[in-house]
């Protein structure tokens, strides 16, 4: 289990006594964003975005937990590639401003197969140039190096623990007197924690690790594995199809391909042959992903 990030999540259990699942009520994230404050969080995430007012007017309730919070706090904000109505727009912005704290955009870069491989980047002339894991790291005191885009993933700990400390909500706001709710808080001092709903309908993602069995990661999680990645340094490379150094590889191969191709023109090839060839081009991706941490593009 990582050592230095966790999550804090909202779920329907969470919510139960509550109206309304979105807008998460502001009163409860107050209550939340105190809590793992008082349990000595390093730094604090919100993985939710507030693009309108929530039931039960404790807007400023929120705001005023947000701004005596002794961690460092980073929110989550939406974009201009969200498709946020101006409405919307408008009150993000004015709720980033009153909290007074810094934000980075949440948005996954999601490809046609549905899959979140890569870190999205920032959008061209945005209000955000930096990402919401990026900025809390960076907050957290960590001058994370220049990754490459794909996110470098963690497996679940062999002991069958989560792969970050994850918590719910509702257990860490349980009294004093409970034993798993106060193993839970000392579970986070120190720690960068990112608080995001938990919810199996509501922002779930298939990822690399999760596409096989078609289940889906909670983008909160998701930030918490890029949040990993830039805190312990590492990364995974990928050859891009626009690099030099790629197309010059391509050309050598074209080039011994047809070699052996003419080569060997009058002779017929069996499945044996072509099986030997898929077997090599498996086994030299493998070697090179497992001692240099880059993925060779076989479909290229």
């Amino acid at each position: 289990q990582h050592a230095r990030v966790a999550v804090v999540g909202i779920n329907d259990r969470t919510l139960s006594a509550y109206k309304t699942r979105i807008p998460i009520d502001r009163g409860l994230l107050a209550k939340v964003v105190d809590a793992v404050d008082a349990a000595g969080a390093k730094a604090i995430g919100i993985d939710i975005l507030f693009l309108r007012p929530a039931p039960g007017d404790h807007e400023q309730t929120l705001i005023d937990s947000l701004r005596r919070a002794r961690a460092t706090v980073v929110l989550g904000a939406g974009d201009e590639r969200v498709g946020l109505g101006p409405q919307e727009v408008g009150f993000q912005k004015s709720f980033l401003a009153q909290a007074g704290r810094p934000a980075g955009y949440v948005n996954l870069a999601t490809e046609r197969d549905w899959v979140v491989r890569f870190k999205a980047l920032p959008a061209e002339g945005s209000a955000f140039s930096k990402s919401f894991a990026q900025s809390l790291v960076e907050s957290a005191g960590y001058s994370p190096a220049r990754t490459h885009q794909r996110i470098a993933w963690l497996r679940t700990p062999r002991d069958g623990s989560d792969t970050f400390q994850t918590v719910t909500a509702d257990t860490l706001l349980a009294g004093s007197d409970d034993p798993i709710a106060r193993a839970a808080r000392a579970d986070l001092k120190d720690k960068i924690v990112i608080i995001g709903g938990l919810f199996p309908d509501l922002d779930q993602h298939l990822t690399p690790l999760t596409s096989q069995d078609n289940e889906r990661m909670a983008g909160a999680v998701i930030h918490a594995h890029i949040a990993a990645e830039l805190v312990d340094g590492r990364s995974i490379a990928q050859l891009e199809a626009d690099s030099l150094v790629l197309r010059l590889e391509l050309a050598l191969l074209a080039a011994l391909g047809f070699l052996v191709g003419w080569r060997y023109r009058l002779r017929r090839q069996g499945i044996l042959l072509g099986s030997i060839a898929t077997a090599v081009i498996i086994a030299v991706d493998t070697l090179v992903f497992w001692q240099f941490r880059i993925i060779l593009p076989i479909v290229l």
